[in-house]
């Protein structure tokens, strides 16, 4: 009884408590007449944000920063969100991430098609992660001191609310792990939506005495579930000449 009533006025760490995005304000964005609509839930993490969702012509290359393979990439969006009970235990990051393959530009390539947005994916991954496993070739796992996708048996699915998102994880063993959605905004895009789940001052992830673990797969689920993405006319175009789509 005692402890309910602490559960009450303390809060609880086996319920755990986060944004409520049922309540959060829709953010619109016009990616050259792609449009997207998301939940935009305020931040709470203890970071500073340097980076404001806007509007943006995405075939514009001064708009990115050029990458070491050539292609261009610019962070769209980053935001935190912390999870408290007793005490804040953990959180989720979010960083929104569009890359430009302008260096594809003239050849035979589509973002659209299955193999090359796969490769890309790969190459993603082995750029972030593969220095972790002192790796210097892509679809090599090294020392798989950090495991993510080398081929496409790693790589999920995912229709929501029409639009085919390519799911797939990336963790250090016996650490949180980060959860990444991509799909085509056009023939030479690919958007990133890269989810962080962390724990917080020792608070083990997946501990048995708080649900934060479960408490941050939900609410990545749930902002996926309220993510709307509509194509332009052209990106339109260009999917529909992908003999192997998505």
């Amino acid at each position: 009884m005692m402890y309910n009533l602490l559960d009450k006025l303390l809060g609880s760490d086996k319920d755990l408590k986060g944004p409520n995005l049922a309540r959060a304000p829709w953010l619109a964005l016009d990616f050259s007449g792609t449009k997207l609509r998301y939940r935009d839930p305020m931040h709470t993490a203890m970071f500073p944000v340097n980076t404001f969702a806007e509007d943006r012509d995405i075939y514009n290359p001064d708009g990115y920063e050029r990458q070491k393979r050539g292609h261009l990439a610019r962070q769209f969006y980053i935001k935190g969100w912390d999870f408290k009970g007793r005490a804040c235990r953990g959180g989720v990051r979010l960083s929104g991430r569009l890359f430009y393959y302008e260096n594809e530009l003239g050849k035979n390539f589509n973002c659209f098609e299955k193999a090359d947005f796969e490769q890309q994916i790969f190459e993603f991954c082995h750029a972030v992660w593969g220095w972790l496993n002192e790796t210097e070739k892509v679809g090599d796992l090294g020392t798989k001191r950090y495991i993510y996708p080398i081929d496409s048996r790693d790589l999920d699915y995912l229709d929501i609310n029409g639009t085919r998102w390519c799911y797939f994880a990336s963790q250090a063993k016996g650490s949180p792990p980060e959860i990444e959605y991509a799909c085509p905004l056009s023939s030479h895009h690919i958007l990133l939506l890269y989810f962080t789940l962390q724990g917080y001052s020792g608070t083990d992830f997946y501990s048995p005495e708080t649900n934060l673990e479960q408490v941050t797969f939900q609410y990545v689920k749930d902002f996926m579930a309220n993510f709307y993405i509509e194509l332009s006319d052209e990106a339109k175009a260009q999917q529909a000449v992908a003999k192997q789509p998505l």
